[in-house]
């Protein structure tokens, strides 16, 4: 599962997508998945193999799309899911 927390939220990393790079965007997740701000389910195989890969890997979809999920929770830091756990 993963977890935004109003810490992210209030640093001001969620933004609209489509600023920067694809590269830059996934690369900005860097931070979240560090500070342990970001979980992720072991179940995740694929997705995590492609984190893990990345920029080197075959596949980065699963890291675009987490990107995208990141960035529209940061985007509702004011909505009903605030303070909850987001799964992926």
């Amino acid at each position: 599962m993963a977890r935004i927390t109003n810490k992210a939220r209030a640093s001001g990393r969620g933004r609209e997508r489509g600023g920067g790079s694809k590269q830059s965007r996934i690369l900005a997740l860097d931070p979240f998945i560090r500070s342990g701000q970001l979980l992720f389910s072991q179940r995740q195989t694929t997705l995590l193999e492609q984190l893990q890969a990345y920029p080197l890997g075959a596949h980065d979809d699963g890291p675009d799309a987490l990107e995208l999920c990141v960035s529209r929770a940061c985007l509702r830091s004011d909505g009903p899911y605030s303070n909850r756990t987001i799964g992926m």
